[in-house]
């Protein structure tokens, strides 16, 4: 079943919806401000970031290697095939 339709009223109010402005917000102007003197805050720690690494090992991989040489040498000899078909046709 496909899907109802908006009409124009409801395209133009969901635009004014999308590009409402938002009143600005207001800040305190009495905000007091403090002043520490002689105080030493430690210096935080960070944590240690750990990364795993992965070695990619060739040896999973090894059956595509061979998948490789299997259809190389396939596609060649269907090549192969073709041409002398073409050959000794004298479709040359």
């Amino acid at each position: 079943m496909p899907k109802k339709k908006r009409t124009l009223k409801q395209k133009i109010q969901a635009d004014l919806r999308h590009h409402a402005e938002t009143p600005p917000i207001k800040t305190h102007s009495n905000e007091q401000t403090y002043s520490v003197e002689n105080v030493t805050i430690p210096p935080v720690a960070k944590p240690l970031q750990t990364t795993i690494r992965k070695a990619i090992i060739t040896n999973d991989y090894g059956y595509l290697r061979a998948d490789l040489l299997k259809t190389t040498i396939l596609t060649g000899f269907i090549v192969f095939i073709e041409l002398s078909i073409q050959f000794f046709t004298k479709g040359v």
